[in-house]
């Protein structure tokens, strides 16, 4: 085998030991976790996309250009609320809608076939499904707008996680080295150490996650087919409104 073989293999290796979702933790504790920011029930993951510039490739260039008309991939980062990463999809080229891109992977299937017991809170990116709540596009005031607000504020740390990660490697703004999707999962290796650290210190990331922390503002119409599991939560959390959204 190869120098450049044996490394793509071991950065695949150190990937599955560090970020394995949601066996970081015990799910009991990610939900509890989560529910204490804004009282959201069943939270076991925030999910987003964020797209990595890349050089131009040689090979299907055009797959590559973003709704920017950028040259990047599209990775989409699951976590928990200490902003551990949980779970991350590399392989996908800026032109793919975050939608696919969760709809094809291996976290997608786990959770349709109740693999695990609990939620992933996404944005507008995202069709509402049983297991993966997205926002009212349109909230009535009372349970609906609690909802909205419960759900923006608690999905607001995978974007901060997301900003996190960019301002501990720079070179995530614009990535330069092949094989990209290896030298991203290893980046995202290195966060999952170094997290721990940075929250003890007053370093420039750890100030950058303050600020986001505190000054983040919450968007209460989001485009989202609702389901009855959202009906469900606000039953259970935010009162019962008079009916349930419409599918």
């Amino acid at each position: 085998m190869q120098d450049g073989q044996k490394s793509v293999s071991g950065s695949e290796t150190t990937f599955t030991i560090f970020v394995v979702f949601p066996r970081h933790k015990p799910v009991r504790a990610i939900k509890e976790e989560f529910h204490r920011i804004a009282g959201f029930p069943s939270v076991i993951g925030c999910i987003d996309g964020t797209h990595i510039p890349i050089t131009a490739p040689s090979h299907n260039e055009a797959d590559y250009v973003n709704r920017k008309s950028i040259h990047s991939i599209n990775v989409q980062i699951t976590c928990d609320a200490a902003h551990i990463i949980s779970n991350v999809e590399a392989k996908w080229p800026g032109s793919v809608h975050d939608w696919r891109i969760y709809h094809e992977s291996n976290l997608s299937n786990r959770l349709q076939c109740g693999e695990f017991d609990g939620l992933l809170l996404g944005d507008r990116g995202y069709p509402c499904q049983p297991r993966l709540m997205t926002s009212y596009p349109d909230p009535e005031p009372g349970p609906q707008q609690n909802f909205n607000q419960a759900h923006c504020k608690t999905r607001a740390r995978v974007e901060m996680t997301i900003g996190l990660l960019k301002a501990c490697f720079q070179c995530l703004h614009h990535l330069r080295v092949t094989p990209e999707r290896h030298v991203i999962l290893l980046w995202h290796v290195l966060f999952f150490i170094i997290l721990p650290l940075l929250e003890e210190s007053n370093t420039l990331p750890y100030k950058l996650k303050t600020q986001m922390m505190t000054s983040s503002t919450c968007q209460l119409s989001r485009t989202a087919e609702q389901s009855e599991t959202s009906y469900a939560i606000i039953t259970a959390e935010f009162k019962s409104p008079s009916s349930p959204p419409q599918q």
